[in-house]
């Protein structure tokens, strides 16, 4: 049964910000058409693609994920049938609310699977970080300590997006949303913009994503280049971490480090030498691309 977002709204209760009703609304321009499927006491939003038809869930986040409570298995069906073979389906790391129910779901399905990697930070490992940490980290982390830096919450987040964006510009990368675009999504979701300081100097930034209860996710960051050696991004990770678990947070997730199935092995390093748990984060098609 297909129902409105309207609908949606009042009867489902979203397991992620990337779910939620205001969310799906603000991108819906974003693609061609916007169906939302309920069935089995579960709903779940896909968006047409303009280009390929393809129906995708999501249209314009980093996964979906089906509100309410009900079968699975019986709802993984529903959907395959109402895409008739045109499906895209990028399912949130396990980590999340029942999200491996979703996963198992989708594979009985029998649809084709690409696996990416993803890596997130689990609070309670704050207790002893170090025992976490490589020993190249270890040092980057202890030496960034000793240089003065102070992280901060900015409560416009222009000046942390723009810091970002010439950083990624500089690296030969783009951002996947304008200022614009990110300011309009802090009046749908919880956003914090981290602003790191050395004499007053702009640093390092970063911003994340309140996604789920207990879940913030890091959805991008930069530092300055000039000052590679001071490990500006270590110092972001590790306060950033100690001021989630203060305010009760369980777990940051700081996404993906593969692309089509690939590890950037760079970033893979990284991450793992920081402490995080790498986890497996599919994506289903219903036919080849």
């Amino acid at each position: 049964m297909i129902i409105s977002i309207e609908d949606y709204q009042q009867t489902f209760v979203p397991r992620t910000v990337f779910d939620s009703a205001p969310f799906l609304r603000l991108n819906a321009g974003k693609v061609a058409e916007v169906a939302v499927v309920a069935a089995h006491g579960l709903a779940l939003a896909l968006g047409s693609d303009a280009e390929t038809h393809m129906w995708k869930a999501p249209f314009s986040a980093p996964f979906a994920m089906p509100a309410g409570a009900g079968d699975y298995d019986a709802f993984a069906r529903e959907i395959v049938g109402f895409a008739d073979g045109n499906l895209q389906i990028v399912v949130p790391p396990p980590f999340h609310a029942d999200a491996e129910r979703w996963i198992e779901a989708l594979d009985n399905q029998g649809l084709v699977r690409e696996d990416n990697y993803n890596y997130h930070y689990p609070l309670e490992r704050l207790d002893n970080p170090k025992s976490f940490m490589s020993k190249d980290v270890k040092r980057n982390y202890n030496h960034a300590l000793r240089q003065g830096f102070t992280l901060q919450l900015a409560s416009d987040g222009t000046r942390a997006y723009d810091f970002i964006a010439d950083h990624h510009r500089k690296l030969g990368y783009r951002m996947a949303m304008t200022s614009e675009q990110v300011l309009a999504t802090t009046q749908v979701a919880d956003i914090d913009f981290f602003e790191c300081l050395l004499d007053d100097q702009l640093v390092g930034a970063a911003i994340f994503y309140h996604v789920a209860p207990g879940v913030v996710q890091l959805i991008n960051w930069g530092d300055e280049l000039s000052m590679r050696n001071k490990h500006i991004t270590n110092y972001i990770a590790f306060r950033a971490f100690e001021h989630y678990r203060e305010i009760g947070m369980k777990v940051v997730d700081l996404g993906p480090a593969s692309v089509d199935g690939i590890k950037n092995e760079g970033l893979v390093r990284f991450k793992l030498a920081i402490g995080c748990v790498e986890t497996l984060k599919p994506t289903f098609y219903a036919s080849k691309r």
